[in-house]
């Protein structure tokens, strides 16, 4: 069937979300309902069509900030903008990560998205962290405005 970004929304996530989720995460990223009743702890879904295609756990950070601990999309919905959509709804703030160059899927992802390192250091001699922003240039947001306009939605 053809695949419709207009039908995607975003939603806060709700404990039958968490449910859900931890049928199908694997367990190394297992986030339980009890994280998210961590009062620090906050996830977000992308659901298409009333399914759950991806979803994102942050905290809150000083002013009014976020902090992406997880970010995930169901392999089958990949590259569409899903990700990029969840890390943009949670702005306004300052949006940070952190990642580790050998996960370069994640580091690749989040650069993508508008991320750039902030700090950096490391962890071995081949081993780098990267504490990451979001970073919005004035051009990026044109640009992806304009894109909005050429694009197929």
């Amino acid at each position: 069937g053809e695949m419709t970004m207009s039908n995607l929304t975003i939603c806060d996530m709700t404990q039958e979300f968490a449910e859900e989720l931890e049928v199908w995460l694997d367990e190394d990223c297992l986030i339980t309902w009890e994280d998210m009743e961590d009062p620090d702890m906050m996830g977000k879904v992308a659901v298409i069509d009333e399914e759950m295609v991806g979803f994102i756990i942050y905290s809150g950070i000083a002013r009014g900030g976020k902090f992406i601990h997880h970010i995930f999309t169901m392999p089958s919905f990949r590259r569409l903008g899903i990700g990029k959509k969840l890390i943009h709804s949670l702005k306004p703030g300052r949006v940070t990560t952190d990642v580790t160059d050998k996960d370069y899927r994640a580091y690749n992802f989040f650069s993508r998205s508008g991320f750039v390192t902030y700090s950096s250091f490391n962890l071995s001699e081949d081993l780098v962290w990267h504490q990451m922003e979001l970073k919005e240039s004035k051009d990026s947001v044109e640009l992806h405005n304009r894109l909005k306009w050429v694009l197929p939605q």
